[in-house]
């Protein structure tokens, strides 16, 4: 793999996978959003930008405006992490009725590209030729032009297919990892006794981390939708220290007090050294 002069990743969206603001909810962070567009905030998504144009990690129904974030125009490739509803809803939007891509690169686990083709919608983005599947192994890097993805199997709730996190590498290295269940079964499943650990057997510089819920009790029915709190991996993780990777946390929920930036918990962040992602938010890897 030959490096490129320059890559880049930006982030296209830093909330969970409906938004802020949520559909039907007035709490004081969706509001705020209906009010006031500066406090938007959109379903966790990410563009690589390298020699082949627009490498677009999840396919939300905001795609329109993280299209025009990342440049505009119809993107070179897709990377699907999971098929949760959040990260797969936009897809239909490649078809005839808005795009009429045709054979957009669409990257993905065999257990998602199942998905696709039991699904009539998104089956006809296949039959009609808009997306052409390219079904990774899990562990094995996807080569590009100037990097490589390797997709990387972690827990989480598989009623729909599995999940993967994304490792890009270039000339330094970014873990996109929106989602998992839980920092034991993480851990366990990848071998490693930290998040720390983890991190340095990856190489990873930057690391875009599923922050969902800030506490274990900010929704009554929290554990039908398993993620580590953001204490629990503040916790693990402790301060920055020197070598360790930029963490910044994605995927908000719209009950998470970081995504209102002058609350006590992103003070709390800011002090430990670790940081919220916002939209535009642009890495050099």
């Amino acid at each position: 793999m030959a490096a490129v002069a320059m890559l880049t990743a930006t982030l296209l969206g830093s909330a969970q996978d409906g938004g802020v603001p949520q559909a039907g909810c007035r709490c004081a962070h969706c509001a705020a959003a209906l009010a006031d567009r500066e406090f938007e905030r959109l379903p966790a998504s990410l563009a690589l930008r390298g020699p082949d144009g627009v490498q677009l990690f999840e396919a939300t129904r905001e795609l329109a405006h993280q299209l025009a974030l990342a440049g505009g125009g119809t993107p070179a490739a897709v990377w699907l992490t999971h098929a949760h509803l959040g990260h797969i809803d936009g897809l239909g939007q490649f078809g005839t009725e808005v795009m009429d891509a045709r054979g957009v690169p669409f990257h993905c686990s065999r257990a998602v590209a199942e998905q696709l083709r039991a699904t009539p919608g998104w089956r006809a983005l296949l039959d009609g030729c808009h997306l052409e599947l390219r079904e990774w192994r899990s562990g094995e890097p996807v080569e590009c032009r100037g990097f490589s993805v390797t997709p990387l199997p972690v827990p989480h709730r598989d009623e729909r297919s599995d999940m993967h996190a994304l490792l890009v590498s270039a000339k330094r290295k970014l873990l996109f990892l929106p989602d998992h269940d839980d920092w034991g079964a993480t851990l366990a499943a990848v071998g490693a006794a930290s998040p720390r650990d983890w991190f340095r057997q990856l190489g990873a510089d930057i690391v875009l981390l599923d922050g969902t819920f800030w506490s274990a009790d900010e929704l009554p029915r929290q554990d039908a939708v398993p993620h580590p709190p953001v204490r629990e991996s503040l916790e693990r993780l402790g301060t920055r220290r020197k070598g360790d990777p930029r963490i910044v946390f994605i995927h908000l929920n719209h009950t998470n007090p970081l995504c209102n930036p002058e609350s006590a918990e992103s003070a709390k962040l800011a002090r430990s050294g670790w940081e919220t992602g916002r939209e535009g938010q642009t890495f050099s890897i």
